[in-house]
């Protein structure tokens, strides 16, 4: 009967064990997840180390990654890859990279040494990356973020001539601005450029000197 008693105890104890493993792993299974973005897509990379880039797209499918650069429809990079959630090895190339997520539309490549190519994306799998017009620009925006920054009861408005940017409940911004290039917005007032670029309701702001990234959601 004793060891009756103790088989019982022994085997609610190893199913205790059990459950615990269990949690764990799942655990860590949503904590991997989360820690990972879906790459798949076009990204402008728009600076690399020191350098303001401009013209510099990096298109992900399942497993190759291509560069093209300077409008070129050719790619001046192609390289199979893999992406475990944190990294990515790009061995066609001999290049791996520590994947640094700012946001699901925000992220920086870093190198072994250091240098950092940072990206934006720009357009989802097999979607061409809209050309910007006052018509497809104009409505409001929730403010999400501002250089990484997360951004609260800011909410930003494009007319087919002005911008407007309200801030708790008040304006704190409004002037005129120009789209010069399909991909640049000019703003006189402020004496600041900045790239423009729409994916879906996510429109990305770059301020063309400082690089500060603004991402705003579309109403």
């Amino acid at each position: 009967m004793k060891n009756k008693k103790l088989f019982i105890l022994s085997l609610t104890f190893l199913a205790g064990v059990l459950a615990i493993v269990i949690y764990f792993i799942a655990f860590a299974g949503n904590v991997s997840k989360e820690g990972s973005i879906e790459l798949y897509g076009t990204w402008l990379v728009y600076q690399y180390a020191e350098n303001k880039i401009d013209d510099e797209y990096m298109v992900f499918t399942e497993n190759i990654a291509s560069d093209y650069r300077g409008g070129s429809e050719d790619p001046y990079i192609t390289s199979s890859y893999t992406y475990d959630g944190k990294s990515i090895d790009m061995k066609d190339i001999s290049k791996s990279f520590i994947v640094s997520i700012k946001s699901n539309n925000c992220i920086v490549l870093i190198e072994p040494d250091t240098k950092e190519w940072k990206m934006i994306r720009v357009a989802e799998p097999g979607q061409d990356v809209l050309e910007m017009t006052t018509e497809n620009l104009k409505g409001e925006y929730i403010v999400d973020r501002v250089a990484g920054e997360v951004r609260n009861n800011e909410v930003m408005t494009f007319t087919e001539t002005r911008l407007v940017d309200m801030r708790e409940g008040g304006e704190f911004l409004s002037c005129a601005y120009n789209l010069v290039d399909k991909h640049l917005l000019r703003v006189d007032e402020l004496e600041k450029d900045y790239l423009v670029y729409m994916n879906g309701k996510t429109l990305m702001l770059i301020d063309a000197t400082d690089r500060y990234v603004w991402e705003l959601t579309k109403k």
